[in-house]
């Protein structure tokens, strides 16, 4: 439920925000703006998610989500809507789930057993794009259909509000093994969480691809453009099937991860599933035929998600238990850190150059950086099935 209002959210979010002022640079704005309380607050939720009830963080976080898009449901039911009542909400909403995210991410492997964990980090990674195949769906019909004006966008984010809360009454039903809690005070912690990267050198670098791949995944800032370019009439309900299809993509990448993950190396799976990003990335823009289009953006999602689910397992299962949060939140920074920033950059780009120039600029820097950072890289190679940090070499 929670993972439905996050996408929701953001569909509503980007789609008020373009309608009302129609510029790319916006969107790049909002993506920027819900990142810039990322680094602080995934690094503190990273700490607190070492120290303190994971669970408690995550439904702190959630309960927050919840208030922010009532809040702006209400400025768009009575039409007081502006620009900066939507910055303002990405804000606020960048920040809350920068600090619950690696929370988020640490908790699940305490609910399995490691051996079944590139099967349970497949199942996670596969619930977010499974839930972009519907809740854009019916966020963009609410959006077209509801009311007049503002009503429908209003409708949706009520929705979204009640899916967070409905997210938060579930983890209370969740029951928490004992789980060995880091000591010191937060500095000290966020210092050691560094310092751990630092010396097992080929993860801090897995981490590195990961961040390239978030400043890629800025690329859903710019769908609205494409929605509207498609069908302006309806741009709701096109912006949500532009969604879907990375949703379907993602879905088939987590399973597909999860499958090859015990059976192929996974160096080759994160060059791979990169290089599958960036090219398709790099491409899709150019094509103008909205169904080849959401091919194109399956095919995207679908690499990405190889990567994340390879990626998260080559973590998961090599980082101690009383490092897993603090590590977590160095992997969260590419969603809440570098997408934002990537989301910045495309949107200036676009200004400039025109959206399908910025976007091919984004795609091959991915694509590139997979073949020649992580090919080369003597670590990232060297990473096969499973093993623990321990084992890998400091290089």
């Amino acid at each position: 439920m929670i993972t439905s209002g996050m996408q929701a959210g953001m569909v509503v979010q980007a789609w008020l925000l373009f309608d009302i002022t129609g510029d790319p640079l916006a969107l790049g704005l909002l993506g920027f703006v819900r990142g810039i309380p990322g680094v602080a607050s995934s690094l503190a939720g990273g700490v607190l998610a070492d120290k303190f009830d994971r669970r408690r963080v995550m439904m702190a976080g959630t309960i927050g989500n919840a208030v922010v898009f009532s809040a702006l449901a209400t400025m768009a039911l009575t039409g007081e809507i502006q620009v900066w009542h939507i910055l303002g909400s990405g804000f606020l909403v960048g920040g809350l789930q920068a600090f619950e995210g690696p929370a988020r991410q640490a908790i699940f492997p305490h609910l399995v057993s490691r051996q079944h964990l590139t099967n349970a980090v497949s199942l996670i990674s596969a619930m977010n794009p499974a839930v972009r195949i519907f809740a854009p769906i019916v966020t963009g019909l609410l959006i077209d259909s509801v009311g007049v004006g503002y009503d429908g966008a209003a409708s949706a984010l009520f929705v979204v509000s009640a899916l967070y809360l409905g997210g938060t009454a579930i983890m209370l039903l969740v029951h928490m093994p004992k789980i060995e809690r880091a000591l010191g005070s937060g500095l000290q912690t966020m210092v050691e969480g560094a310092r751990f990267l630092k010396t097992h050198r080929t993860l801090g670098f897995v981490l590195l691809m990961a961040f390239v791949h978030g400043v890629g995944m800025s690329y859903t800032t710019m769908l609205p453009v494409f929605a509207v370019a498609f069908d302006s009439e309806s741009s709701g309900s096109a912006l949500g099937f532009l969604f879907a299809a990375g949703g379907v993509g993602g879905t088939l990448g987590a399973l597909i991860g999860g499958v090859l993950g015990g059976r192929v190396r996974h160096a080759v799976l994160m060059v791979g599933g990169g290089v599958t990003f960036g090219l398709a990335l790099a491409t899709f823009s150019f094509i103008p035929l909205f169904g080849v289009v959401l091919l194109v953006l399956l095919l995207a999602s679908l690499g990405n998600n190889i990567f994340q689910v390879t990626g998260q397992t080559a973590l998961q299962s090599r980082v101690p238990d009383s490092y897993r949060g603090r590590v977590m939140g160095f992997w969260s920074m590419q969603f809440i850190v570098f997408v934002p920033l990537g989301a910045l950059g495309l949107g200036v780009v676009a200004g400039a150059y025109g959206t399908p120039a910025a976007l091919a600029i984004s795609g091959s820097f991915v694509g590139l950086f997979a073949i020649f950072g992580g090919g080369l890289h003597p670590g990232v190679r060297s990473l096969g099935h499973a093993g623990s940090a321990e084992q890998d070499e400091a290089r």
